[in-house]
C-alpha cells in the first residue's frame, strides 16, 4: 500500500495562515517560523520563514503574499515563533543589536471536562471532532478528557465507538476524516507517548498502531498523572482519558502540565463551569464546548509554559503596535 503523503494541507495551512492578522499593520514585517519541536519540517512545505509586508492594512498583491526579505529584516518590528519551550533560541528576540517584540507559541496539553450532568449527546462528538480533526495536528486540540467518575464508564463505552468508527488512511480518498502526521518522526512520538501511558496503567481503548506517518485514532482510559500523556503534547490523533470526584481534583488534574493554552468545560451548572474557568491557570475556558473552539475575533494566546503574545485582529494589532508618547509645553507669559 503506498503511503500517503505527508504533511501536506495540514502542515502548509498551519504554517501560512494561523496568526497571519498579527502582519496586517501598515509597515509591519512579520517572520512566522514554526519550529521542529511542533512537528513542522524546516523545509519549503512547511516553514520557509514567512515574512508579510502591508501597505494601509492590505499587502502589495492586494492579499497577503510571500516575502522572500531576509530573515533580519522580516524581524525588524516583529518575531514570532511556533515552536516548544525546549527552544531558549537567544536570537529570539533581537533584531540588529537590539531588541525585538517576541510571540511565542510554545505547546498545549489542552483539558476538556465533563461535569456530571454534561449533556453526552451534545458533547461527546464535539470531543472527537475537536480531538483528531486534522489528525490532531492543532494547538488546541483536546488531548486529555477529565471526566466526572460518576459517567467514566459510559463515556469511554461511546466514545470508543465513535473513535472506532472515524475512517483514517490516504488524505486523498473520499471519506477519509485523519490523515497522516507531518513525519514519521512525529508520529513515532506519538506511539511512545501511547506505549508509556499503557506503561504507566493506562488502558488502550481502540486504535494506536502505526505504520510510517500514520497512526490510527487512539482512545485511552485511565491515564495516570505520572503518564508523559497528562503533561506533555501530542501533537497526534490520540485522546486520553481521566476520571475525578471533585471540583478541586479536577483543577488539580487540568492545571498538572507546564502548558496553559486552553480548556473547555460541560456542564449545565453555570456557577461550577465558571468557577472552574477562574480557577484554572490558562488563556482561555470554553463553557459547553471543547479547549479547539476559538471564534476568530476573540483574544487568543496561552500563558505558563504556552507562550507570550495574543491573537484577534484588535489584540494583535495592539501587541504589534509602538506608542510613543509626544508633550508639548505651551509658553505662556511668566512662565
Amino acid at each position: 500500500m503506498e503511503e500517503p503523503p505527508q504533511g501536506g494541507r495540514t502542515a502548509r495551512r498551519r504554517a501560512r495562515g494561523h496568526g497571519l492578522g498579527r502582519g496586517h499593520r501598515p509597515g509591519l514585517r512579520n517572520a512566522d517560523r514554526p519550529h521542529p519541536d511542533r512537528g513542522a519540517r524546516p523545509d519549503r512545505r512547511t516553514c520557509a520563514a514567512h515574512s508579510f509586508r502591508t501597505d494601509r492594512g492590505r499587502a502589495d498583491g492586494g492579499a497577503a503574499q510571500r516575502d522572500r526579505r531576509s530573515r533580519r529584516e522580516a524581524r525588524r518590528h516583529l518575531s514570532r515563533r511556533l515552536s516548544s519551550p525546549r527552544c531558549p533560541d537567544p536570537r529570539c528576540g533581537l533584531r540588529g543589536g537590539g531588541l525585538a517584540r517576541t510571540h511565542l507559541e510554545l505547546g498545549s496539553n489542552s483539558p476538556t471536562l465533563l461535569w456530571h450532568d454534561a449533556d453526552l449527546d451534545h458533547a461527546l462528538p464535539l470531543v472527537v471532532r475537536a480531538g483528531y480533526r486534522k489528525a490532531g495536528q492543532v494547538c488546541t486540540s483536546v488531548q486529555r478528557l477529565l471526566v466526572h467518575e460518576t459517567i467514566a464508564d459510559e463515556v469511554t463505552e461511546r466514545l470508543a465507538a465513535l473513535v472506532g468508527d472515524l475512517a483514517y488512511g490516504d488524505p486523498r480518498a473520499p471519506g477519509t476524516q485523519v490523515g497522516p502526521l507531518i513525519s514519521t518522526e512525529a508520529a513515532v512520538h506519538a506511539e511512545t507517548l501511547v506505549a508509556v501511558a499503557v506503561g504507566h496503567g493506562s488502558r488502550l481503548v481502540t486504535g494506536g498502531r502505526r505504520a510510517g506517518s500514520m497512526m490510527a485514532p487512539a482512545l485511552l482510559s485511565g491515564l495516570p498523572e505520572s503518564a508523559r500523556l497528562a503533561s506533555e503534547e501530542a501533537f497526534a490523533p490520540l485522546l486520553a482519558t481521566a476520571s475525578f470526584g471533585s471540583l478541586d481534583e479536577a483543577v488539580r488534574l487540568a492545571d498538572a502540565t507546564r502548558y496553559g493554552l486552553r480548556a473547555g468545560v460541560f456542564c449545565q451548572d453555570l456557577d461550577i463551569a465558571l468557577t472552574f474557568a477562574r480557577r484554572l491557570e490558562t488563556g482561555g475556558v470554553v463553557i459547553n464546548d471543547t479547549s479547539s473552539t476559538h471564534p476568530d475575533p476573540m483574544p487568543y494566546g496561552g500563558v505558563k509554559d504556552s507562550g507570550q503574545g495574543t491573537e484577534g485582529p484588535a489584540y494583535a494589532v495592539r501587541d504589534t503596535t509602538e506608542s510613543r508618547t509626544v508633550l508639548v509645553r505651551h509658553r505662556r507669559a511668566g512662565l
